[in-house]
């Protein structure tokens, strides 16, 4: 066999001189033997022949001689039998194995091929997938504005350091601490790079504060940290000189510096002081101040003469310019058009326009709803719960919808509000049929979370779930526990359960029984709601179920909350606003100006001097 070197004619296989049997075999035919199956891609049916290479050595007069004599058929001994049949099994062998070779390769291409053709079609699909999602998403409603996330911030941070402009820096950074503020708030964890960005953050905002010139928006960005003592490692709380540059920032003609220099005087009992400061913040238009005067005229507050149409025009006034840093205008002027708001005596003719010149609250009620919504979309918590209240059912011209119902109870949990939590519980308890199946570790994992915020309710249900095995294990020693502490606070269904379970004569709830107290409680309710409503107004399809279940698993995710967590919020003086019957609102209405969002962690203490 003549080896791949001598055919190729590298390596040590090419002699340096030719032999007699190199010129006698220089023109036999020979196989090529190449392992390489890209040699043999494109290989026709029989084996690709190859003729050995002369040798590169001139011939001598007798190899020439040798070969003319060779070359004459007549002296050529035939081959005998045994060398044909030699002959013959090389052949066989050498087709054997190209053929062998030229499969491969066909099926390595067709492999190859395949692969090619699977990946441009999952390509295909996937985009044809994501497009139609985009479309299909583009049709759902959008319940509420995007904030900036960890990916978001990251981004905004390398197009500052790029810009190297110190105000972006400055935005930054002010972005990073709200950041921070939300998600403790939702008692999620925060990533080890946030982390690192929170002192970053912190030495940006006091370097440019204490620039010889600084900047407006500087001074009011550390006079909010200063005053708020969110970030005692690096900044104790300090509200003198959070007041100094809540001064001098609005001198600088910074608008919302008014409305903290006006809250910090009307907590000190200064009423003028405080009354002159909001109404500069009016001038400028800041939405907190425009919205604290407003409704001191329609109250009497802050010793201003009772003004209804100016007071009803202010406050309407700053619910069209809420911002995502002041949404509880919008919330609170949609409450007062749906009549929610009773202590908040506003004369129906106030509200008359050329299209109703006679309103009523049954006619302002899709008006209300905007408002609504829009202070949900702003990102405020209660905002969202009322939302997925008014869509569970169907008040305020809000539609039945499960879906709706459990994506504003979902943005409202994630927000820190632990009445959508056990909203979300109810939900899953039960389900919403022909939108999602009940989820018994869903509705545990929720009414826990409510329950270690002391809610009544709350804690009455996880004495129920305990009791009957509701996503976690019949437990009776701790359901009594639970209901004790609901019947504590006064609720009347848990101190029943309590005497039952004490009572030598009673059992604990079966399943049957649960299920009947759900047909009687929940699936009535919805059903009740649902009456009257068209069948696709209360789904969107696929895409919307999967948001739906993807915005309630991502709440459920959330850290849970430490026992105790909710702390007594500071009331400030002179605002205080009934709340409304359990009839007319289930959730907590605003009970004072501080509910309303203004009032900055614990600055009851506060001593301006």
């Amino acid at each position: 066999m003549v080896s791949t070197n001598d055919l190729t004619g590298v390596g040590g296989g090419m002699p340096r001189s030719s032999s007699h049997n190199d010129i006698l075999q220089a023109d036999a035919p020979v196989a090529v033997l190449s392992n390489d199956p890209s040699a043999t891609a494109n290989m026709p049916g029989a084996p690709r022949i190859l003729r050995r290479p002369r040798s590169f050595q001139p011939l001598t007069p007798e190899a020439v001689a040798a070969q003319t004599v060779q070359s004459v058929p007549a002296p050529i001994a035939s081959p005998t039998p045994q060398q044909e049949q030699i002959v013959q099994q090389q052949a066989a062998l050498a087709a054997e194995h190209h053929a062998r070779l030229r499969a491969e390769a066909e099926a390595q291409a067709q492999a190859r091929e395949a692969q090619v053709h699977e990946a441009g079609t999952r390509e295909t699909h996937d985009r044809g997938t994501q497009e139609a999602q985009a479309a299909n998403t583009a049709s759902l409603p959008t319940i509420r504005v995007s904030l900036p996330d960890t990916n978001s911030l990251r981004e905004q941070r390398e197009r500052t350091m790029l810009t190297n402009n110190e105000l972006d820096k400055l935005r930054w950074s002010v972005q990073v601490l709200k950041f921070v503020e939300r998600m403790r708030a939702s008692e999620t964890e925060i990533d080890e790079s946030v982390q690192i960005w929170i002192e970053e953050a912190i030495t940006e905002i006091i370097q440019c504060a204490s620039h010889p010139q600084p900047k407006p928006e500087a001074l009011y960005a550390r006079g909010d940290l200063l005053a708020s003592g969110a970030f005692p490692t690096y900044v104790s709380k300090d509200l003198r000189s959070a007041f100094s540059d809540f001064e001098r920032s609005a001198r600088m003609g910074w608008a919302p510096s008014w409305f903290r220099i006006g809250r910090d005087y009307e907590m000190l009992g200064d009423i003028a002081r405080a009354r002159a400061a909001y109404g500069r913040g009016v001038n400028l238009s800041d939405v907190g101040c425009m919205y604290r005067i407003g409704m001191a005229k329609m109250l009497g507050q802050l010793e201003v003469p009772e003004d209804m149409p100016g007071g009803a025009s202010l406050l309407q006034a700053a619910a069209d310019a809420s911002t995502v840093d002041t949404p509880h205008p919008a919330y609170v002027y949609g409450l007062i058009l749906t009549g929610e708001l009773p202590s908040v005596p506003i004369p129906l003719e106030y509200f008359a326009s050329p299209d109703q010149p006679s309103p009523t609250y049954e006619s302002l009620m899709p008006l209300g709803r905007e408002y609504l919504q829009r202070a949900a979309y702003l990102n405020l918590p209660a905002a969202q719960s009322k939302c997925g209240w008014c869509y569970e059912h169907a008040q305020l011209s809000f539609p039945f919808d499960p879906l709706m119902s459990v994506q504003y109870y979902s943005a409202a949990s994630q927000g820190g509000e632990p009445e959508a939590d056990m909203a979300l519980s109810k939900w899953f308890l039960c389900g919403a049929e022909g939108c999602f199946d009940k989820n018994e570790s869903l509705a545990w994992t929720f009414a826990e979370r409510a329950a270690k915020h002391r809610i009544p309710t709350a804690e009455f249900a996880m004495g129920y779930y305990l009791e009957v095995g509701i996503g976690t294990k019949i437990d009776l020693v701790a359901a009594r526990a639970w209901y004790g502490r609901a019947a504590a606070q006064g609720n009347t269904d848990a101190a029943q359960r309590l005497a039952a379970l004490e009572s030598s004569q009673s059992e604990a709830l079966s399943r049957a029984q649960h299920q009947a107290h759900l047909h009687e409680r929940l699936y009535s309710v919805h059903q009740e709601a649902r009456k009257g409503l068209q069948e696709t107004q209360s789904t969107r399809g696929d895409l919307a179920r999967r948001r739906t279940l993807m915005m309630a698993e991502a709440s459920a995710r959330r850290r849970r909350a430490p026992q105790g967590a909710h702390a007594p919020r500071a009331t400030p003086p002179n605002l205080h606003i009934p709340s409304l019957p359990a009839t007319a609102r289930p959730m907590r209405a605003p009970q004072s100006f501080s509910d309303m969002g203004y009032q900055p962690r614990n600055d009851k203490d506060c001593i301006i001097c």
